[in-house]
C-alpha cells in the first residue's frame, strides 16, 4: 500500500505536478530569501575565546555556514511540501490543477523566479514582486468564486486576462472619482484593483451560468469586443486634466474637470454601445487576437500616457539644440515659413512635431512647448510591444517585457521606435498580396520615417530595400511584381513632386533648389565625426565593436541558410522578418557609432541600437520547437547578462515601468489645476530676463524687416528677438559645413537685411569652439565674408556683436581720462588715480597698455567699499576691464609700482566696445595644414600673390622670418603654403604673423609629419581676424626640433 502511494506521488511529480512546479519553486525561493534577509550573523557567544579577523568584526562564522545549509534544507523541504500539497489537492479535486487560474499562477511564478534573481543583483523589483503576490491571490479568489458559482472551468486564459485589464483600467476611474470627492491621495492600487476584479469575476461567472442565450461564450466575446474602449480610462485621466489646462490657457477657466470628465465618459459609453452593436452584426476575431492586437496595445498606450504625463515641463536652459524645436514653430507663426521644405532643422519632424501640437492649442510659450513630448513614450512602448510579440510569438511575454522587465528602457530605445513601422510596411508587401495599395502604404511609411528623422529614414530605406530584394531572390513565392512596384514609385514620386511644385508656386520660392544643400548636409560625416570612438582596451568596446557585430553576422548567415525551416507558418514568418529587419538595421545604423555618437560620449545608445533585443530574441526564432518557458528563460538570462555586462553606462538604478507606475499612483497628490500659474518647474525668476539686453538691443536698433546673423551657434536668440534666421539651416553655422553650403549661405544673404552679426560669445570654448574647432576655422569662407563686410562693434549680454560696414556706429564714446607715460607729469608715480562721476545709462571701460606682460592691480572705491574689476586680456601688453558701477561717484586706482604702464584710458560709452574680438589668439591647427596641403586638389589653382623660394634648415626655437607686402588681395581669403621636409620625428611648428611694430603676433601651431620627401602644408590664414584687422607685413616660423626641418618654399595665394 505504501509503495503504491509513493509510486502515485512519483507519477504525479512527473505528470500533473508540472502544473504547480514553478509555483512550488517560487515560494521555496521566497522562504529562502526571507530567511537570508532576516539572518543574524553577529556573534552572541565567545566560547573558547577564539580570536580571528571574523571575531574582531563581530561575525559568527559558524552561523554563516549553518545558514547556508539551512537554506538548502528549507528550499528542498519546502519544495517537496508544496508539491505534496498539490498532490493531495489533485487527489481530492483533479480539475483544480488543470484549471486556467492555476496555469496562470504557475506562469506568473516563472516570472517571479527571474524577479528574485534580479533582486539578488540589487535591481529594484519590490513592486513587481508585490504584483505577483497580488496576481496569485486574485487567481485563488477566482478559483473560489468559480467553484461556488460555476462548477466547470469556463474562463480561458484570454478571458481572465481581459477581466484583469478591465479591473486595472477601472482603477483610474475610481481614482478620478476619488479626486472629485476632494481626497488628495489616490486609492491603493492593489486593494482597489483587487476589489474591482473580484466583482467582475462574480458578474462574469453569474453571466455565464445564468445566461439564456444558446452560446454564452460567443456572447461574452461580443462583450469583450465592445468594452475595448474601457482600457482608455488611464489616458482619459490625463486627457481631462490637459483639456482643462488648454481651456485655461485660452482664458476659459472652469471650476474643475468634472464636466470634461463626464463628457469623456459619455463618449466612451457611446463607443462601447457602438462596438456592441457592431459586434452583434459582424464576425469577431478570436479572444486571443482581441487581447494581443487590441487590448494589450491600447492598455500599454493608455497606461504609459498616464505614467509619462506631467503638468509641468522641466526648465531647460539651452540655446543650441532647442533652436531645432522652437524656431520652426516660431517662424511658421510669425513669417509663414514651412519647415522642413523651406528651412531645415537637424532632426526634421521629430524635433517639433509634439511641440507644434502643444503650441496649436496653448500658444508659443518658452519651455512649456515640450510638454507634449510625453506622447513619445506610450507610442514607443506600444510599437515595441508589437515587435516583442512578433519576435516571441507570445503576447504575454511581450507585455511582461514592456511592463515588468527592469531593463525595459534598454530593450526599447525610444529614438528607434518608429523604425518598427518599417516592419509593418514590409508585412504589406512580403507574405501578402503585392498591390499598388500595399506598395503605397510601404512608400508612405518610408516617407514618414524620412520626414520624422533623416538618419532613421535613411536606415529604414536601406533596410527595407535590402529585405525586398532578399525575399525576391530567396523565395520564389515572394518575387517582386515589378509592374506594380514601378507604378507605385511613379505615384509616390509624383505626389512628392506635385506637393513641392505647388508649394513653390504658392510660396514663390524654388523649393527644389534646396536639394543640393540637403544632399551636402547628409554627406557631413567628416565635419561632425570624432577622431576617436572610445577606449579600445575596454571589454565594452571590444564587445560593441567586434563581438556583437560578429554574432549578428553569424546569426544572419544561419537565418539565410535555414530560411525554409524558419518560415513554415505565418507567425514564424513574422518573427523571421522582424529579427532580420532589426539585424540589418543594426548594421546600417552602426555608422552612427563610428562617426560621432560612439562610446566616447559615454553611451552605447547609437552603436547598440537593437542589439539587446537581437541577442536574446534570436532564441525564439532559431529554437522554434523548444518549450516557450525554456525560450523565455533563455531570453531573460541573455538579456540580463548582456545588459549588465556590456551596457554603457551601467544600468544602475533602473526600474521597470510598473515600478514607476505604482510609485506615481502612490506618491502623486491631487491638486487644483486652476491654481497652476506656470507649467515650468524649477525655473529661475530671471527666466525671461537672461537674454533681455541682447533682445532689447536688436528690437530697438533693427527694423521689422531686418534681422541679424548668428555665427556663434546660439540659434535660440532668434526666438528671443523674434527675428528670422537668414539661413536655410536653423542651426547655423554648424550645419553649414562645406564649401558648397558656405557659398550658398553667403549668396543667400542678399535676400535678407542683416545690419548686425553675432560673432561670438566671450569664451573660446563651447558653442564658439565645438569639438575644439573654432567656428572661424570650420566655417572659414563665412568668416572671411564677415571680416570683409563687418567689423567689431559692441559687447551686449556677453556677446560680441559686429556691425556691417554700411551700418552707422550708434555707440557714442568719450574718453574721460587719459594717461600716457611719456608726456604725463605723474609718470614716475607708483599709483595712477582718477575720480569717476557716473552718468545714468552709460557704461565705463578701462584700457591699459604696458611695456611688458604684467599683473594689473585695478580697484574701485565708493564710500569705503573697494572692489577689484576683472581684467581681460587683448594681448600680452594690452588689457581691458568693464567697470561694474551703480553709484554716482567712484575713485579708480591703478598700481604702477614698476612704471610699466604706458597707457591708461577710461572710456564712457552707450555700450561696451568690443575689445574681445581684437585679442591676439593662439591657434592649434594640429594636422589640418598637412591634410589641406596634401589632399586639396583645388590648391594648385589658386592665384599666387607672394612667393619666397629659399632653402632654410631651421634650428630649435630660432625663428625664420620674412617680410610680406602689407597690401594684398584679401577679398576671397588667403592661403599660406609651406613646402618643407622633416627628416626627424613628428614635431610641432609655429607660424607667427603680425606687424613689425607689434610685439604680439598671432600664433598658429601645427604638426609636421616625418617624411623623406617635400610636403606641402596649407594654412587658411584668412580664417583669422587679425589677418584683416592688422597691417600684416611679417611671417615667422619656429620649430621645437633642431635641424630636422628644411623649408624650401613659402607661398601666399588668393583663396578659392
Amino acid at each position: 500500500m505504501k509503495q503504491t502511494y509513493f509510486s502515485s506521488f512519483g507519477s504525479f511529480f512527473t505528470g500533473r505536478g508540472r502544473s504547480i512546479i514553478f509555483t512550488s519553486l517560487f515560494y521555496s525561493l521566497w522562504l529562502v530569501i526571507s530567511i537570508v534577509s532576516s539572518a543574524d550573523l553577529n556573534l552572541h557567544s565567545f566560547s573558547g575565546r577564539m580570536i580571528g579577523i571574523a571575531t574582531m568584526n563581530n561575525v559568527d562564522v559558524e552561523a554563516r555556514v549553518a545558514l547556508f545549509y539551512k537554506c538548502i534544507a528549507v528550499f528542498f523541504g519546502a519544495f517537496l511540501v508544496f508539491t505534496f500539497l498539490g498532490y493531495i489537492i489533485s487527489r481530492k479535486k483533479e480539475t483544480l490543477l488543470s484549471c486556467t487560474e492555476n496555469r496562470l499562477i504557475n506562469y506568473a511564478s516563472v516570472t517571479g523566479i527571474f524577479i528574485f534573481i534580479f533582486k539578488v543583483f540589487n535591481v529594484e523589483v519590490y513592486e513587481t514582486l508585490e504584483f505577483i503576490y497580488f496576481f496569485h491571490k486574485l487567481m485563488l479568489v477566482s478559483i473560489t468564486i468559480r467553484i461556488l458559482i460555476y462548477k466547470e472551468n469556463k474562463l480561458s486564459v484570454y478571458q481572465l486576462s481581459t477581466i484583469l485589464l478591465w479591473a486595472a483600467a477601472s482603477y483610474f476611474l475610481i481614482a478620478d472619482l476619488n479626486n472629485f470627492l476632494g481626497n488628495l491621495n489616490n486609492p491603493d492600487l492593489y486593494i482597489t484593483t483587487f476589489i474591482i476584479a473580484l466583482l467582475l469575476f462574480v458578474v462574469v461567472n453569474l453571466f455565464l451560468r445564468n445566461s439564456k442565450r444558446p452560446n454564452p461564450q460567443a456572447h461574452f466575446r461580443i462583450i469583450i469586443f465592445a468594452f475595448l474602449p474601457l482600457l482608455a480610462l488611464p489616458f482619459m485621466s490625463v486627457l481631462k486634466d490637459e483639456l482643462f489646462l488648454v481651456l485655461k490657457s485660452n482664458g476659459i477657466v472652469l471650476a474643475d474637470q468634472k464636466f470634461i470628465y463626464l463628457g469623456l465618459l459619455l463618449i466612451l459609453s457611446l463607443l462601447i454601445i457602438y462596438r456592441y452593436k457592431k459586434g452583434k452584426k459582424n464576425e469577431i476575431i478570436s479572444e486571443k487576437d482581441l487581447l494581443a492586437k487590441n487590448y494589450f496595445p491600447l492598455f500599454i498606450f493608455s497606461l504609459f500616457a498616464y505614467l509619462s504625463y506631467s503638468y509641468y515641463a522641466e526648465y531647460y536652459d539651452e540655446i543650441f539644440e532647442s533652436g531645432n524645436v522652437y524656431l520652426p514653430i516660431m517662424e511658421y507663426k510669425l513669417f509663414g515659413t514651412l519647415s522642413p521644405v523651406e528651412k531645415l532643422n537637424t532632426h526634421l519632424l521629430s524635433d517639433y512635431f509634439f511641440s507644434y501640437i502643444y503650441v496649436f492649442f496653448n500658444g508659443l510659450k518658452i519651455n512649456e512647448i515640450t510638454l507634449y513630448d510625453f506622447f513619445l513614450l506610450p507610442i514607443s512602448c506600444t510599437l515595441f510591444y508589437f515587435l516583442f510579440r512578433f519576435l516571441t510569438r507570445n503576447e504575454f511575454v511581450a507585455i511582461f517585457l514592456v511592463l515588468f522587465f527592469p531593463y525595459a528602457e534598454v530593450l526599447m530605445p525610444e529614438g528607434f521606435c518608429f523604425s518598427i513601422l518599417g516592419i509593418f510596411a514590409l508585412f504589406k508587401v512580403i507574405g501578402a498580396k503585392q498591390s499598388v495599395k500595399n506598395y503605397l502604404i510601404y512608400f508612405s511609411v518610408l516617407l514618414f520615417l524620412i520626414c520624422w528623422r533623416i538618419d532613421l529614414g535613411y536606415n529604414c530605406l536601406l533596410t527595407m530595400l535590402f529585405l525586398l530584394l532578399y525575399y525576391h531572390f530567396r523565395d520564389q513565392q515572394q518575387k517582386i511584381n515589378w509592374r506594380v512596384l514601378f507604378k507605385s514609385i511613379v505615384y509616390s514620386f509624383g505626389f512628392i513632386v506635385t506637393i513641392l511644385t505647388t508649394l513653390s508656386v504658392v510660396r514663390q520660392k524654388n523649393l527644389f533648389s534646396n536639394l543640393g544643400s540637403f544632399l551636402n548636409y547628409c554627406a557631413s560625416a567628416q565635419s561632425y565625426g570624432y577622431h576617436s570612438i572610445g577606449d579600445n582596451t575596454t571589454t565594452v568596446f571590444k564587445a560593441q565593436y567586434f563581438i556583437f557585430p560578429a554574432i549578428v553576422a553569424i546569426l544572419m548567415i544561419i537565418m539565410v541558410i535555414k530560411y525554409k525551416e524558419l518560415n513554415k507558418s505565418k507567425s514564424q514568418r513574422q518573427a523571421y522578418l522582424s529579427l532580420l529587419f532589426i539585424c540589418i538595421f543594426y548594421f546600417v545604423n552602426f555608422n552612427r557609432g563610428l562617426i560621432r555618437h560612439s562610446l566616447l560620449e559615454g553611451s552605447d545608445g547609437f552603436v547598440a541600437s537593437f542589439i539587446y533585443i537581437i541577442l536574446p530574441a534570436s532564441v525564439f526564432v532559431l529554437f522554434r520547437k523548444e518549450n516557450n518557458l525554456v525560450k523565455s528563460a533563455m531570453f531573460f538570462v541573455i538579456a540580463f547578462v548582456t545588459i549588465n555586462t556590456y551596457r554603457l553606462p551601467e544600468p544602475k538604478g533602473m526600474k521597470s515601468f510598473f515600478e514607476r507606475l505604482e510609485e506615481k499612483t502612490k506618491n502623486t497628490q491631487n491638486i487644483m489645476l486652476s491654481t497652476i500659474s506656470s507649467r515650468v518647474s524649477n525655473a529661475p525668476d530671471t527666466i525671461t530676463q537672461r537674454y533681455k539686453p541682447f533682445s532689447d538691443f536688436i528690437k530697438k536698433n533693427t527694423k521689422p524687416d531686418e534681422t541679424f546673423i548668428d555665427f556663434s551657434n546660439r540659434p535660440m536668440l532668434y526666438f528671443f528677438t523674434k527675428k528670422e534666421t537668414p539661413s536655410w539651416f536653423y542651426q547655423s553655422p554648424l550645419c553649414v559645413q562645406n564649401d558648397f553650403l558656405q557659398e550658398k549661405f553667403i549668396n543667400g544673404l542678399k535676400d535678407y537685411k542683416t545690419p548686425y552679426l553675432l560673432f561670438s560669445g566671450l569664451s573660446e570654448v563651447g558653442y564658439d569652439n565645438i569639438d575644439d574647432v573654432p567656428n572661424s576655422v570650420r566655417h572659414y569662407k563665412m568668416a572671411e565674408y564677415f571680416y570683409n563686410n563687418y567689423k567689431p562693434f559692441i559687447i551686449v549680454n556677453n556677446f560680441c556683436l559686429w556691425r556691417s560696414n554700411a551700418t552707422k556706429d550708434i555707440n557714442k564714446k568719450d574718453t574721460i581720462f587719459t594717461y600716457f607715460k611719456i608726456t604725463d607729469s605723474i609718470a614716475n608715480e607708483k599709483t595712477i588715480k582718477t575720480g569717476l562721476k557716473i552718468k545714468p545709462d552709460k557704461v565705463y571701460t578701462v584700457m591699459i597698455t604696458s611695456q611688458n606682460k604684467m599683473n594689473y592691480e585695478l580697484s574701485l572705491m565708493n564710500n569705503g567699499n573697494t572692489t577689484f574689476p576683472q581684467i581681460k586680456s587683448i594681448n600680452e601688453n594690452s588689457v581691458y576691464s568693464i567697470l561694474d558701477v551703480k553709484e554716482n561717484f567712484y575713485d579708480l586706482t591703478l598700481k604702477n609700482d614698476w612704471q610699466q604702464i604706458t597707457e591708461f584710458l577710461v572710456i564712457e560709452s552707450d555700450h561696451i566696445p568690443d575689445y574681445f574680438s581684437h585679442r591676439t589668439l593662439f591657434y592649434n591647427f594640429e594636422k589640418l595644414p598637412y591634410v589641406w596641403g596634401a589632399n586639396d586638389k583645388l590648391l594648385s589653382d589658386q592665384k599666387i600673390l607672394f612667393e619666397k623660394n629659399e632653402i632654410v634648415l631651421l634650428e630649435a626655437n630660432k625663428a625664420y622670418s620674412l617680410s610680406i607686402p602689407e597690401k594684398m588681395d584679401r577679398s576671397s581669403g588667403n592661403t599660406i603654403i609651406i613646402t618643407c621636409k622633416n627628416t626627424g620625428k613628428g614635431q610641432k611648428a609655429k607660424l607667427l604673423f603680425g606687424n613689425t611694430s607689434n610685439k604680439n603676433p598671432t600664433t598658429i601651431q601645427f604638426d609636421i609629419i616625418p617624411s623623406d620627401k617635400q610636403e606641402k602644408y596649407a594654412i587658411r590664414i584668412s580664417s583669422i581676424y587679425k589677418w584683416y584687422s592688422e597691417n600684416v607685413n611679417r611671417l615667422s616660423i619656429i620649430t621645437d626640433s633642431n635641424k630636422d626641418l628644411t623649408i624650401s618654399n613659402i607661398t601666399i595665394t588668393k583663396g578659392n
